[in-house]
C-alpha cells in the first residue's frame, strides 16, 4: 500500500498496531525467516521493515529464504551472524 505521504507500507497484519515514529519496540514479533536482526536483539524501529524488503528482494531473484533451516534456532543464528549466499544459479 501506498500511503498518503508517498510512503510504500508494507505490514503483516497478524502482528500489526500503531505505533508512533522514533518509539522502539521490544516484543519478539515477526516471521522468523524475515526478522532482522534488530528484532532478535530485543529493540527495533521502523528499520527493520528495510532488512524485510531485502529478504523479499532475495526470494523474488532467486525463489529460495536467504537464512532456511527447519531449526527456527538456526534461522535466528544465521539471521544474526548474516550468513547467506548467492550460490543460486538464479544469481
Amino acid at each position: 500500500m501506498i500511503g498518503a505521504d508517498g510512503e510504500i507500507k508494507l505490514i503483516d497484519f497478524g502482528l500489526s498496531y500503531f505505533k508512533k515514529k522514533g518509539e522502539k519496540v521490544s516484543e519478539l514479533a515477526g516471521t522468523p525467516y524475515y526478522m532482522a536482526p534488530e528484532i532478535l536483539l530485543g529493540e527495533y524501529g521502523f528499520e527493520v521493515d528495510i532488512w524485510s524488503i531485502g529478504v523479499l528482494l532475495y526470494i523474488l531473484v532467486s525463489g529460495y529464504l536467504p537464512f532456511f533451516s527447519d531449526d527456527r534456532e538456526i534461522v535466528f543464528e544465521k539471521i544474526r551472524t548474516a550468513t547467506y549466499s548467492f550460490d543460486h544459479k538464479e544469481f
